[in-house]
């Protein structure tokens, strides 16, 4: 821990040549106790540009390392809550999308005027009644009638 005395030296001889010096640490009161601090050290010279002595301005920053320091934490605290949401969104929204396609396609499958058939070609729906079927249908297909009909239901 740096007292103000060496640091006043160290900060006199540093600041001859350049004219002024900048440090920012741990101070020491007259009561002994420690504070961060911001020094300030300016040489002074007079008209003839000879150095005369030195200025020195300790600025305490304690209050604002404290503000720092919690703003530091909130910052973390809300990048924490901001992820979780993220988290949360993103896997609100994968299980509501999954049941929602679903609703979607049915919906729409609802709305169309003629619904789609969607077995493979050369399957067919249950056969229609006796005297509706073209004699040319029942030569194409040798199988016995009721073959056809439970091949159509089993498809279901």
């Amino acid at each position: 821990m740096r007292t103000s005395s060496p640091a006043s030296r160290s900060g006199t001889r540093d600041c001859r040549g350049e004219g002024r010096l900048e440090d920012d640490g741990w101070r020491v009161r007259k009561d002994g106790s420690t504070f961060w601090a911001n020094v300030v050290f300016s040489a002074i010279r007079d008209q003839s540009g000879h150095l005369r002595g030195f200025a020195k301005l300790t600025r305490d920053l304690t209050e604002r390392r404290k503000v720092e320091a919690a703003l530091t934490d909130a910052t973390s605290v809300a990048e924490k809550a901001n992820l979780a949401k993220s988290e949360f969104l993103s896997s609100m929204s994968h299980e509501l999308r999954s049941p929602l396609n679903a609703i979607l396609g049915f919906a729409q499958l609802m709305e169309s005027e003629s619904p789609r058939d969607t077995r493979p070609e050369g399957e067919h729906r249950a056969d229609p009644p006796r005297g509706m079927v073209p004699a040319a249908a029942d030569q194409r297909d040798p199988r016995p009638r009721g073959h056809r009909v439970r091949k159509a239901l089993a498809v279901r």
